[in-house]
């Protein structure tokens, strides 16, 4: 396969001709996700950047004849990484050559500037959302970072989800006027909860709903506790004792929580019978004036 390098733009072949391999996936994205963590408050830090990026570039049409392997997802990553590098990063950097000159104030360049680091972490979120997927799908990562730096530059799909750069696509894609459907099938979320979040984005995932506040108090719980330790009242037995207007389930959830009480099964045991019971009272009638301190352990009763 045949690259050309210009600077930092990486040049696309017919999809034929594509070969990237698995190290290409990161290097793909890298330049993005470390730029990422780059404050953009001067022209210094933006060139880094844009440096960064070239040396990308130059590392991808340095491996990429080692696989044969083409996919359209890659041909777009390409694409994608061809655009960050030439298209955005020097615009941004346009305009905050711009600021420059034209905001005296320090705390309002500051706030400007802050405002450009915004506009470029959102452009990029969209850019590399692609790459960032297949890497984690792939398992693949940068062989020019030491894992040290891999651990805090690139970020998991559970880190995504809910986070704020799965929010910067979708206000990115928003931007671009998107539809919401459409926006809630490429990043793989119900419309319902894109449409939720460009409501309210500042208190989207803020309003986190209380437990309901519980009917018995502190007191009637450890009433509760009291009444059911060592005997054996049925939850009705006990909620009429107490006089508790709660269902039978709630009182069973607070004994279930105590750490003092224990269930216990009774010992096994023959049924009492008529005749049992007939008997035991014959037996009790018969010994009622019998001197129990006189009767020796050995001899034993029968029933």
């Amino acid at each position: 396969m045949e690259t050309v390098s210009r600077g930092p733009f990486v040049s696309i072949l017919p999809e034929s001709q594509f070969y990237v391999p698995r190290a290409a996936l990161a290097l793909l994205t890298a330049a993005g996700l470390m730029s990422l963590g780059i404050s953009i408050y001067n022209t210094v830090q933006v060139k880094a950047v844009a440096k960064q990026s070239e040396r990308m570039a130059t590392e991808i049409n340095r491996i990429a004849e080692s696989q044969e392997h083409t996919t359209r997802a890659l041909r777009k990553l390409a694409e994608g990484f061809n655009y960050l590098t030439t298209v955005t990063i020097p615009a941004i950097e346009q305009q905050i050559n711009i600021l420059c000159n034209e905001v005296s104030c320090v705390a309002m360049r500051n706030q400007v500037f802050m405002e450009l680091n915004r506009r470029l972490k959102q452009r990029l979120f969209v850019s590399v959302t692609a790459g960032a997927n297949a890497m984690y799908n792939r398992k693949v990562t940068p062989d020019f970072l030491p894992p040290s730096e891999i651990k805090t530059k690139l970020m998991t799909r559970e880190d995504m989800a809910g986070s704020i750069y799965e929010k910067g696509k979708i206000e990115a894609f928003h931007r671009d006027k998107v539809g919401i459907r459409e926006i809630a099938r490429r990043i793989g979320r119900s419309h319902q909860v894109v449409l939720t979040y460009l409501k309210n984005p500042s208190g989207y995932g803020k309003n986190r709903k209380k437990p309901r506040k519980s009917k018995l108090s502190g007191r009637e719980k450890r009433e509760i506790v009291r009444t059911a330790s060592n005997s054996q009242k049925s939850l009705k037995q006990i909620k009429q004792e107490l006089n508790l207007n709660v269902c039978r389930e709630t009182i069973r959830q607070v004994l279930v929580q105590s750490p003092y009480i224990k269930r216990a099964k009774k010992a096994k045991a023959p049924n009492l019978t008529p005749s049992h019971i007939e008997r035991r009272l014959n037996f009790a009638k018969a010994n009622m004036n019998r001197q129990w301190t006189m009767v020796s352990c050995e001899k034993g009763v029968l029933f």
